[in-house]
């Protein structure tokens, strides 16, 4: 099969992303153009990978040219695109269509909006996305809310190269137990009723480790100090985090609103249980109540019951997260399985 020209355009470089793009630089000559090296609140590293290039995109029409340039120079055969109100995403998909370049869009589920905010973005979602010949959708919520607004749609989730993440058994395990939240620290990801679950949570019955940084350090910070079993190690790099997974027991994220997640994938991949709420995209596709985890809504009281729930019965911890690591491999969070179905589906359509 002829190696295919895959060119990836998005705003900045994340760690996710980077996993996905070199499973699927090992069969295919990939390109990735960001526009800005970094966002607010995260600080991950630059990627070193050889397909990545950053812009530092600033709107001069010098800038402008230098990229639709580039991708020009590059000639892709195929073209995913990061999301639709991207800069330059008309001109793109203007030379993809004077070229006959398959493209598609890869979109999460959108923050929910007020009516007006709702309205405007049905709009753009009418005028976009038929224009391209396939959305992936960023889990099966996004697919759902594109849908009736494209030619064709599958789900694509944020993946992970699973064999970073240790899987390590947990073993009669006692208490206190050492659950561990990764995110940034805003009010979006729930943040504040968590720290006030576990302040009402005796010391000698769970622990709480936080990684991240955000605009609430300082009231994170306010709990660690007074709380002995609130506990906050700063931002970590994912190869850094790994490890740290491994070490606690069980992953908990209550965000109010999280479209995808990828933190949640990277819990189970080292074999974790997950405590979260039915306002995350990974949570709603991965985590049955019960089963591998527990749900729960984004609120102190739903928080701390389902803490104690572990707590209680700390045999769940193992059973959980053994179920958890096996999901992962078997589905498209792995970056190896991703990689494969795009690589199935764009042969597919080379062929028609």
């Amino acid at each position: 099969m002829k190696q295919k020209k895959i060119l990836f355009y998005s705003n900045v470089p994340t760690p996710y992303q980077i996993d996905f793009l070199s499973e699927l630089s090992i069969k295919n000559d990939v390109q990735a153009f960001f526009l800005w090296e970094k966002v607010e609140n995260l600080s991950w590293n630059s990627s070193g990978e050889k397909f990545v290039r950053v812009f530092k995109y600033g709107a001069t029409q010098r800038e402008k040219r230098e990229v639709l340039e580039a991708i020009k120079d590059f000639s892709p055969d195929f073209i995913i695109i990061g999301g639709y109100r991207l800069p330059l995403v008309l001109r793109i998909l203007k030379y993809c269509r004077k070229n006959r370049v398959r493209s598609s869009f890869w979109l999460e589920k959108p923050l929910p909006s007020k009516f007006i905010k709702g309205f405007f973005k049905k709009i753009y979602w009418i005028f976009f996305l038929p224009r391209v010949d396939v959305v992936f959708g960023i889990g099966k919520e996004a697919v759902i809310c594109y849908k009736k607004y494209c030619k064709l749609i599958f789900n694509l989730p944020y993946s992970i190269n699973i064999d970073k993440y240790q899987f390590q058994k947990i073993n009669n395990k006692t208490n206190p137990i050492h659950f561990i939240f990764v995110g940034q620290l805003i009010k979006r990801k729930g943040i504040v009723e968590l720290l006030k679950a576990f302040a009402n949570i005796p010391n000698h019955l769970a622990v709480l480790s936080i990684f991240g940084e955000g605009e609430l350090l300082q009231l994170v910070n306010d709990y660690s100090m007074k709380y002995s079993n609130i506990e906050y190690h700063g931002f970590l790099q994912p190869e850094k985090l790994t490890e740290v997974y491994s070490k606690n027991d069980v992953f908990i994220l209550p965000s109010k609103h999280d479209g995808w997640a990828v933190v949640v994938c990277e819990a189970m991949a080292c074999g974790l249980p997950i405590i979260g709420s039915q306002k995350t995209g990974a949570i709603n596709e991965f985590i049955i109540d019960g089963e591998n985890g527990f749900i729960c809504a984004a609120t102190e009281e739903s928080i701390t019951n389902s803490i104690l729930k572990y707590v209680n019965s700390p045999e769940l911890i193992q059973a959980h997260g053994k179920m958890n690591r096996h999901s992962i491999e078997r589905s498209l969070a792995s970056s190896v399985n991703a990689a494969s179905f795009v690589n199935k589906f764009i042969s597919n359509v080379e062929d028609e």
